[in-house]
């Protein structure tokens, strides 16, 4: 079993578990998760408002459902994130929630993993689910200097036209590259290559983060790496605050066409103390989602500002 499975194991493992514990025993705790260090609150206080963008007094959806109708979606990942922030409050409160790649804005309030960067957003409240899959990050080995002067990207992306798709062609087997798509059911000739693990990807002194159906997954390890994530702009967020991301510090950002990007690894190549700084940055910036408690407060603290503003009291 890879690290991955065993880990995704023990998640639902103890999620299952968890959830026979009665939610009364959540609420009666609800408080304790409330002591802060100073330093932490006005951090605290600016992500919440970062994921909850509700202002004034807002509408619940007609469909809105309680934590009895959230049980009924239990197995999925967003399904045990949601119900481990939402049992801490009164059974009867109402929310919404919109599960999956979200790339639209729902029509009512509700609590969503991924929305739009651009545009208003309000009505997409981001929560910290799916984490087992989007919150992993690397205890990286290699240092910089040691690792291959090229870029590699392995995912995945359908027979449609679409920009994973436009960039294994144009750069697959170039000088340089190594990249390709992971066969997931059905052949590609010319575009697929052989998975390689996170461990393998870390050899690489550059590694490409391209959004799929909302946001790629890839880009929160590349940043806790030694390596530097490159990345067309930036479409969607999460609880990662993609939002917030600033090129040329974070990562190092790419035309939509790609057509830059060898000229950004040469970049890179021969200015080697702004590439530590980027990777520097960019530890720093991941460091904020490092600690337990803090994560929970925070997703607490956005959950009670959705009752706040539906007018409820949780």
């Amino acid at each position: 079993m890879t690290p991955f499975r065993a880990k995704k194991a023990a998640y639902y493992i103890t999620r299952a578990v968890g959830i026979h514990i009665p939610p009364g025993v959540f609420r009666s705790l609800r408080d304790k998760h409330g002591r802060l260090a100073r330093a932490d609150e006005r951090r605290v206080e600016e992500r919440v408002d970062y994921y909850n963008k509700l202002a004034g007094s807002v509408s619940l959806d007609s469909n809105a459902t309680d934590l009895r109708g959230l049980l009924r979606e239990r197995k999925t990942t967003y399904f045990y994130d949601l119900y481990e922030i939402a049992r801490y409050f009164d059974p009867r409160v109402k929310f919404s929630y919109v599960f999956g790649d979200v790339r639209e804005v729902p029509p009512y309030p509700a609590f969503v993993k991924s929305r739009p960067i651009a545009g208003d957003n309000a009505n997409s409240v981001l929560m910290k689910l799916n984490k087992i899959r989007h919150f992993n990050f690397v205890n990286d080995a290699y240092p910089s200097e040691k690792k291959k002067n090229a870029l590699v990207w392995r995912g995945r992306f359908s027979q449609k036209p679409n920009p994973r798709r436009m960039f294994v062609e144009k750069y697959m087997g170039k000088p340089g590259f190594d990249v390709g798509r992971i066969n997931t059911g059905y052949a590609m000739p010319g575009l697929d290559r052989p998975f390689m693990p996170v461990r393998g990807q870390l050899k690489y002194k550059f590694i490409l983060s391209l959004e799929g159906i909302d946001v790629a997954s890839n880009l929160k390890w590349i940043m806790s790496s030694n390596s530097i994530a490159f990345s067309q702009p930036l479409k969607f967020e999460t609880w990662f605050m993609e939002g917030t991301l600033i090129p040329g510090v974070h990562y190092a950002e790419l035309k939509d066409d790609f057509s830059d990007i060898e000229e950004k690894m040469e970049y890179y190549n021969s200015h080697p103390r702004e590439a530590k700084e980027i990777v520097e940055n960019a530890h720093r910036y991941v460091d904020r989602f490092l600690n337990p408690a803090v994560e929970r407060k925070i997703a607490l603290l956005v959950f009670e500002k959705y009752l706040e503003k539906t007018g409820q009291a949780g």
